[in-house]
């Protein structure tokens, strides 16, 4: 059990976190701005706001012609059950998909809409929501893992504003994934310590969202990640014979937390594995994926990775369509960078 001395410590801990992530995201909550790539006003109507004009870039055209259009139909048009299941606006009609955490199918999308006005303020309180739970996830993990509340505290806000988090804010199912495998990770640490019903919740909660809001590619890469530290705490634990792992509820308790989860979203992947076996896209040539990894052929490809990775406004904004490199905002700012190496030596 944690000492009690420090309790105070971590108190003051998560305020400063709530504190900083509530200036960082000020205009949101106090000016009533919502998240959005560009101004979609300009291609409906033609009309233009007077004024200086904020930063955009469509290449994020998916969150205006596929994301926004998706919550207005599940959430705000009406149909003939309590979930839609066919989109007669796509094309020549098409099923929905209940996946990506667009869908009142995962219920806090629901709850989300049932207070929410317009589905640019549901993407925006449910990307926001993604990204708080996130650093508070990196902030707990660290807490239970036993360091300082200092250190839990950077963790929390470095992730928050690392740049993936930043530079994907319109797209919240690749930001889905860090925030629930944290969840998971915090929720499987806490579980080997004190096996109880809300850590077992807990477990099976962040297993349910990662399934019904994740990019289903980068859930694999991290249910990698789960499946690595299960072991490490397995293996950790077992070592002490006095550890909670040597009673025989443990592992089946937890096992069950996780087919709780998987099974809330079983019904949306029967969906997914229906749609996949109608796909034509099963078998993909390896360059889909080698597209994605950076070429080191010269000096410059070395440099240009490294600035990109650490400092990418070296070179201009990164989120702006001149910026002169292939930027998917991988990588980690240079205090970041600094920390790492300095923790490691």
């Amino acid at each position: 059990m944690p000492e009690p001395r420090l309790a105070p410590a971590k108190r003051r801990v998560f305020l400063a976190y709530v504190l900083a992530f509530g200036a960082l995201t000020f205009p949101f909550w106090l000016k009533g701005e919502v998240v959005a790539p560009f101004d979609q006003a300009r291609f409906i109507a033609g009309a233009d706001v007077p004024g200086p004009r904020p930063l955009e870039n469509t290449k994020f055209s998916d969150f205006a012609f596929e994301y926004v259009p998706t919550v207005l139909e599940l959430s705000y048009r009406p149909h003939a059950g309590w979930l839609g299941l066919w989109n007669a606006q796509n094309e020549l009609g098409r099923p929905f998909d209940h996946l990506w955490g667009l869908s009142p199918a995962y219920l806090p999308t629901a709850v989300i809409a049932a207070f929410s006005d317009t589905p640019h303020r549901v993407l925006t309180i449910l990307t926001l929501g993604t990204c708080f739970l996130a650093g508070l996830f990196a902030l707990l993990l660290c807490s239970e893992l036993g360091l300082a509340p200092v250190a839990a505290l950077l963790s929390g806000i470095s992730l928050v504003t690392s740049p993936f988090f930043m530079y994907w804010l319109t797209f919240p199912m690749f930001l889905a994934p860090c925030c629930w495998t944290l969840g998971t990770m915090y929720a499987l640490t806490r579980l080997v310590r004190r096996l109880d019903f809300a850590g077992l919740a807990l477990l099976a909660f962040t297993i349910y969202s990662l399934l019904m809001t994740g990019y289903q590619q980068l859930i694999v890469y991290h249910g990698y990640l789960v499946a690595g530290y299960t072991l490490h705490l397995l293996y950790r634990r077992t070592r002490d014979n006095r550890s909670r792992l040597s009673d025989t509820r443990w592992l089946p308790m937890v096992g069950a937390a996780v087919a709780v989860g998987a099974a809330l979203a079983l019904p949306a992947y029967i969906d997914l594995a229906h749609n996949a076996a109608e796909s034509a896209r099963l078998a993909p040539d390896a360059d889909f994926y080698l597209a994605h990894f950076p070429s080191f052929r010269t000096a410059t490809d070395v440099l240009a990775f490294i600035a990109s990775s650490t400092y990418p406004q070296f070179l201009g904004n990164p989120i702006s369509r001149d910026y002169p490199l292939s930027y998917d905002g991988r990588g980690a700012t240079a205090i970041v960078v600094y920390l790492s190496l300095v923790a490691l030596t």
